[in-house]
């Protein structure tokens, strides 16, 4: 889910549990779930070039 720059226990729950329940039962075979960055330094900077321009 692209939208997502940091996570939480909501959004853990959102797509980890509930989006891979529907997923699977629609007949999806593979779900992965790609962690967000979170605090990682190079994240971070990237985040402040976007804000600062």
């Amino acid at each position: 889910c692209p939208g997502f720059v940091s996570d939480c226990l909501e959004t853990l729950e959102e797509i980890g549990i509930a989006a891979r329940k529907a997923f699977l039962a629609a007949g999806g075979r593979e779900f992965h779930v790609v962690p967000c960055l979170n605090e990682s330094p190079e994240w971070i900077a990237a985040l402040e070039r976007l804000a600062l321009g």
